[in-house]
């Protein structure tokens, strides 16, 4: 990234284009991210040097008076003069800015950060045990980085796909979590966040605890509690908060599909998610008709053989797609 271009972004003076084109690149990858962040360290120290600091100008003094070349001589022309002083000025701003470097090295010496990386192909989950003893169930098709260490103020990772997070309180230490255009912000909770890069949506739904949940380009936030779920519309860019209405969104985790008087409208779309496959009923009525029951561990078949019974459905496999038939329900 062109270093002017996010030198002008600090100092506010870039356009909406180059903000989102800096915006863009932190989120490529956490080193980005990282740069970001001591280079804006870097250009907050320089701003905020101390308001006593001055320039050792007798040492300044000594070191330029050695040289041969700046002995003054009896006569000096007009042209010698001006070099003279330009030459003791970038003594002095050499004196200046050597200052303000050690200043800031001071502030932003850090121990160096190893980070990991975990992706689960599709069709399996894994269980991650990060250092500072927060559990993560990463999905199918996740991505999860994190630091080997937590160092700083903060615990940061960035995720893409979905997961769910048991985070380990730390009141001195918020846990952020990047997914896409959003930042999810905790200290100690449980919850999961869906994020695949393919979908228009991020969905944050928590189980215990409270989580901050923002978009990092209009800086919208809500705060979710117990039960309540958050979903950033990508292309909107907008955050809308409700009662989660899903009681399977972590059937992938908890291997449980739950059904209670739910028109299969609504039971069809979960089966699609959790087993991987299309499902279209040819009469419009089927989608009427109701079910309830749980399922452990199931098997989409046997959940299939469910709805045939006293329901006048059948259904037929074509590859990984099922036609279900009948005269449905009122």
């Amino acid at each position: 990234m062109d270093h002017e271009l996010l030198a002008a972004c600090l100092a506010g003076e870039c356009s909406k284009q180059e903000q989102q084109a800096v915006e863009a690149w932190r989120r490529e990858s956490p080193e980005h991210e990282q740069e970001f962040l001591r280079y804006q360290l870097l250009w907050e120290a320089s701003r905020a040097r101390p308001e006593n600091y001055e320039p050792d100008m007798q040492r300044a003094w000594q070191r330029i008076q050695p040289m041969p070349e700046l002995v003054p001589e009896p006569v000096i022309q007009q042209s010698g003069l001006f070099t003279w002083l330009r030459r003791v000025a970038a003594v002095l701003l050499a004196g200046l800015l050597l200052g303000v470097g050690v200043y800031t090295y001071q502030r932003i010496q850090q121990p160096a950060v190893t980070w990991v990386a975990h992706t689960t192909p599709a069709g399996q989950q894994r269980r991650l045990l990060l250092a500072d003893g927060t559990a993560v169930w990463l999905n199918a098709n996740s991505k999860l980085q994190y630091p080997e260490h937590f160092t700083g103020r903060q615990r940061e990772v960035y995720l893409e796909g979905e997961a769910f997070f048991e985070v380990a309180r730390d009141a001195g230490k918020p846990f952020l979590i990047h997914s896409q255009q959003s930042i999810i912000r905790v200290l100690g909770t449980s919850f999961s966040v869906r994020g695949y890069t393919g979908e228009k949506a991020v969905a944050v739904t928590v189980v215990t605890g409270k989580v901050a949940f923002s978009d990092e380009q209009t800086r919208q936030a809500v705060t979710l509690t117990p039960g309540e779920q958050g979903i950033l519309s990508k292309p909107a860019k907008r955050i809308q908060k409700a009662v989660n209405p899903d009681p399977n969104f972590l059937a992938w985790k908890t291997r449980i599909l739950t059904f209670r008087n739910m028109p299969l409208r609504q039971v069809l779309p979960t089966l699609e998610q959790y087993f991987g496959v299309t499902i279209t009923a040819t009469n419009e009525q089927l989608l009427h008709c109701r079910f309830t029951g749980t399922f452990r561990q199931p098997g989409l078949e046997e959940i299939l053989r469910v709805f045939t019974y006293g329901k006048n459905i059948t259904y037929r496999q074509r590859g990984s797609a099922y036609l279900l038939s009948g005269t449905g329900c009122q």
